[in-house]
């Protein structure tokens, strides 16, 4: 059995189900109006039809990749959530973005399908999680494998 409690915008107790629904509605409002403070994604244009999202360490594995490459995806890396407008922008303008992601269940590929329903088919998740650190011919590997298949 759990409690249905909460507290108001004053932290007044309350176990009124309209005061739980006020306080959530609030903060998801906060939640959206920070975006304009979080950092935007880093984002270089590259050729072809085909964008990268990455994160965090991912990003040097996917520099070494880059500099092995002939022709070198459009690049994101992505520094903040909630998603700022210029990451739509980013998915809107390739035919398919590859995220590469270091765990098992894709996680930042979800929440990119799930901020973006629309842009939901663009989006291919490519995931390690072996165990030993990201590295760069599995980021060559991921994108040259949506590659062939973009081709086919």
């Amino acid at each position: 059995m759990t409690r249905g409690s909460g507290h108001d915008e004053d932290a007044n107790y309350s176990e009124d189900p309209s005061v739980y629904s006020n306080n959530l509605d609030r903060i998801a409002r906060k939640i959206a109006g920070m975006v304009v403070d979080l950092p935007k994604p880093i984002i270089e244009l590259g050729s072809g039809p085909m964008g990268v999202i990455a994160f965090g360490t991912t990003e040097w594995s996917l520099r070494e990749a880059f500099a092995e490459m002939e022709n070198v995806p459009s690049y994101m890396r992505l520094r903040s959530f909630p998603f700022h407008e210029s990451v739509r922008e980013f998915i809107q303008d390739c035919e398919t973005v590859v995220v590469i992601e270091q765990n098992q269940q894709g996680q930042m590929a979800s929440l990119l399908r799930m901020e973006f329903p629309d842009l939901a088919p663009r989006i291919e998740s490519r995931t390690y999680y072996g165990g030993l650190p990201l590295s760069a011919k599995f980021v060559s590997d991921a994108i040259l494998n949506c590659r062939e298949v973009e081709a086919r």
